[in-house]
């Protein structure tokens, strides 16, 4: 196990490669579940990689063998059952090299259950609330009130593009040429 430490993390993040499933509901009626190994963890969150992307805000499910050490509640269960908060998501695949999207995921824990309001909408996007002490509770939520504001302004820049659909093996179904 290797131990890292990022300035704005609470704790440094242990490196565990453990499979660990993740459900996620696009919209109140189609939910997605994907089996994955987690990259790095600590008692607060995770990261992994999904071979599609999440929206950050945005509730996931994480179920995982995570060790006892490394848990807020359900100690004596074998599996660790959490919601989350997509904090990050960037693509980490290699275009030139025809490899399929991967997409690495950062997740802050929530807690055993997710927020009622996540029931009547999983759609909705949530931020996390400053910490009362800083160092020994998982992420507490509230609503975003708008989109999230993007780290750098856009260029307006017209570039001409491929969009394809793909079927379960990633060969295209249908193409479009647009300009962005």
């Amino acid at each position: 196990m290797e131990l890292t430490r990022d300035l704005g993390r609470r704790c440094a993040r242990l490196s565990l490669k453990l499979p660990i499933r993740v459900s996620f509901r696009e919209i109140a009626e189609y939910q997605w579940t994907e089996q994955s190994r987690l990259i790095d963890v600590t008692q607060f969150g995770a990261g992994f990689t999904l071979t599609r992307p999440v929206e950050v805000g945005r509730l996931i499910h994480l179920t995982v063998p995570l060790p006892h050490q490394l848990r807020c509640f359900d100690h004596f269960e074998p599996m660790y059952s959490v919601w989350s908060l997509v904090r990050h998501v960037s693509s980490v695949s290699n275009p030139q090299r025809h490899e399929p999207a991967l997409f690495r995921v950062g997740v802050g824990f929530v807690g055993k259950h997710a927020p009622g309001s996540y029931e009547e909408d999983p759609t909705l996007r949530y931020e996390p609330l400053p910490s009362n002490d800083g160092q020994t509770s998982m992420w507490t939520l509230r609503r975003c009130s708008s989109a999230p504001q993007r780290r750098e302004s856009r260029l307006i820049i017209p570039l001409e593009v491929l969009v394809e659909t793909l079927d379960e093996t990633g060969k295209p179904l249908m193409q479009e040429h647009s300009v962005t």
